[in-house]
């Protein structure tokens, strides 16, 4: 599927700001810029916003950089991103933010934001159309950062932490089994191992109940009540617990607008449509979001939001409502099919006119290994069926054999893995010519 990256980014501000300027919401000035999560916020970038001939725009001042140092410190980023296109109205502002990267390659992200009661402070979503994480714009009166302003901790930080580190701790163990050549200390690192994660099945969700109790309207309680709904299912949670996490999630991703508030409510509603007892949370959860949908809208977003409406219709036993969601999904497969074939591959393959040299009969035959689950597979498989067009079957021969790897794969079979076994594949894509 062809994705177009959106540049909007839609930000409300209050007009009272004493700074603010006839051109929008936006006051002029210096703003920070600084992703979200829940130990801390991490400045990504400060901005001047500035009124010209009656046009706003907006200028990079700093961008702090972990990557480069000078004696162990961060130091300024000398290349420096760029804004584009910066457009505001009475309610959004726009503009594609672009970050130079190595070998004169770009990338581009975009900030989605809305007001908030504080007139000097903007949440919202940061990232690219597929990815996003919360993030927010606050006014600020300083052009470059110390490098120990580069990361705010929350006060939330700690409590937060101990439950990343029991949840991670076993796995730290294994991998330090792994390398351990030592008999004796290895096994006693996979008994450690297998403590931890007996602890950590227990201690966790204790954890991450606590920093909820205490910090539940905070970026720690929404990704502590998301963390708890994840494992709810295992943690055999009651209708009422779980009921509260997703009111978490819910009014937490609501302050950073729709654009991060809908893909995090799909995976809760998506998460707890797997569970019987709490399908009916995910029935109330996605379907605000079926009604909302269009026929404009992607088939690919469509097909998911109805794929887990069905899901929890179906586990919450109301199954006289699947009919018409099934024919809606049916009709959409088959636009999916028509969109992917006609954007897909993203060029026009020239026929190969053929065989100038009379004796030249000869059939290349090309083997490829493949995986449904495996994303670097993606390019060889799109240049694999472009081959398909070019080609008669009188000139090339095309075979494609799939593979468990990196996870099951409902198309692997006997005769894949033997031809596999046969040429000693142990890694996706792998292609071979004439054996």
């Amino acid at each position: 599927m062809r994705k177009q990256f959106s540049v909007a980014v839609a930000v409300a501000f209050a007009a009272a700001a004493s700074q603010a300027v006839a051109a929008g919401p936006i006051a002029d000035g210096n703003w920070l810029l600084s992703t979200v999560n829940a130990t801390g916020e991490s400045a990504q970038a400060i901005l001047k916003v500035e009124t010209k001939d009656g046009v706003p725009t907006a200028t990079v001042l700093f961008t702090p950089t972990r990557a480069q140092t000078r004696g162990g410190n961060p130091t300024a980023n000398p290349r420096k991103p760029e804004v584009r296109d910066f457009k505001v109205s009475d309610k959004t502002i726009s503009f594609t933010f672009r970050l130079p990267g190595r070998g004169g390659a770009t990338s581009a992200l975009t900030f989605v934001g809305t007001e908030t009661s504080d007139p000097k402070k903007i949440l919202g979503s940061y990232g690219s159309e597929t990815s996003t994480i919360r993030a927010e714009l606050t006014a600020t009166d300083k052009d470059k950062l110390d490098p120990k302003e580069y990361l705010v901790r929350s006060p939330a930080a700690d409590a937060y932490s101990k439950a990343i580190q029991a949840q991670i701790k076993p796995a730290r163990l294994q991998a330090q089994a792994r390398q351990e050549r030592d008999a004796e200390k290895k096994a006693q690192l996979l008994k450690e191992a297998t403590e931890a994660m007996k602890a950590a099945e227990t201690e966790v969700p204790k954890l991450y109940r606590d920093v909820l109790a205490h910090y539940r309207n905070t970026p720690a309680g929404y990704d502590a009540a998301l963390a708890l709904i994840r494992s709810a299912g295992k943690t055999h949670a009651t209708t009422a617990e779980a009921s509260e996490w997703v009111a978490v999630v819910e009014s937490q991703a609501a302050m950073y607008g729709p654009r991060f508030a809908t893909p995090a409510l799909t995976q809760v509603a998506d998460t707890l449509a797997d569970v019987k007892v709490l399908s009916p949370i995910a029935v109330r959860v996605i379907e605000p979001m079926v009604n909302e949908l269009k026929n404009s809208d992607s088939a690919t977003n469509q097909v998911k939001v109805l794929t887990i409406y069905r899901n929890a219709l179906e586990n919450a036993g109301r199954t006289p409502e699947l009919k018409p969601i099934d024919e809606r999904l049916a009709k959409l497969e088959i636009r999916l099919d028509r969109e992917y074939l006609a954007s897909v591959p993203p060029f026009k393959p020239e026929p190969y006119a053929g065989r100038t040299e009379k004796g030249a009969n000869q059939v290349v035959v090309m083997e490829l290994f493949t995986g449904a689950q495996c994303p670097p597979c993606v390019a060889a498989d799109v240049a694999f069926d472009a081959l398909g067009k070019s080609y008669k079957h009188s000139d090339v021969l095309l075979l494609q054999y799939h593979l468990h790897i990196p996870g099951p794969d409902p198309l692997t079979n006997r005769d894949t893995l033997a031809r596999a076994s046969y040429y000693k594949v142990n890694s996706t894509p792998s292609t071979f010519f004439n054996g």
